[in-house]
Order: C-alpha cells, then sequence, then structure tokens
C-alpha cells in the first residue's frame, strides 16, 4: 500500500524544478526524471519541496546519531531554527574548501 501524503524536501532546487515540472530535463535524465514523475504521481497527495542546505545539513547531522530508525517533525526541531531563518534570507555562509581550487567569475 503507497502511502496516502508524502512531502519530498530535497536542497537541490534544480531537481525540485525537474520533478514539479518547472524545467525540462536534459536528454540522458529524462528516463530518470520521468520515472521519479510517475512515482510521485501514483501517491494520492504529495508535494516536492526546496530546502536550504544548513538546515537539511543540521536534519542529517541529526538523523546519523539518532537511535531510531524513523522519526517524524510536526515542525522544525529548535537546533535548525536560526538556519531555516538564515537559509531563508539568503544569508552567506564562507566554507573552507579542500581539495583543488575553485575559480569564481562575477
Amino acid at each position: 500500500m503507497l502511502c496516502p501524503a508524502v512531502i519530498v524536501e530535497l536542497d537541490a532546487l534544480l531537481i525540485v524544478n525537474l520533478l514539479t515540472g518547472d524545467y525540462s530535463a536534459a536528454r540522458h535524465l529524462s528516463p530518470l526524471v520521468d520515472d521519479c514523475r510517475a512515482l510521485l504521481i501514483r501517491i494520492p497527495q504529495y508535494q516536492v519541496k526546496h530546502c536550504y542546505r544548513e538546515a537539511n545539513d543540521a536534519m542529517a547531522s541529526c538523523g546519523a546519531k539518532m537511535k531510531d530508525d524513523f522519526v517524524v517533525f510536526d515542525s522544525p526541531p529548535a537546533f535548525v531554527l536560526s538556519s531555516v531563518a538564515q537559509d531563508a534570507a539568503n544569508y552567506v555562509y564562507l566554507r573552507n574548501c579542500r581539495g583543488s581550487a575553485h575559480t569564481f567569475e562575477f
């Protein structure tokens, strides 16, 4: 039996746009995107939403440390509220990146 309602939250806005039909997929990705869409429409109620990265990272870290296999939050936990607010406000995070140098052009 399928779930009656599902919310899919992704931190990759491009994938959200591909799944919601806002963008068309490149030819090599079309079969995968089509399969995902076909699975989604089998669910009576679904939403595909973008979640911002910092809040997502905090939730993923929390999930990795939890002993429970499955946890549902009715609202964002207190430890991510500041990240959610900063992400929604397009706050800039500075990071040290390892590996090859990156060049940014403006």
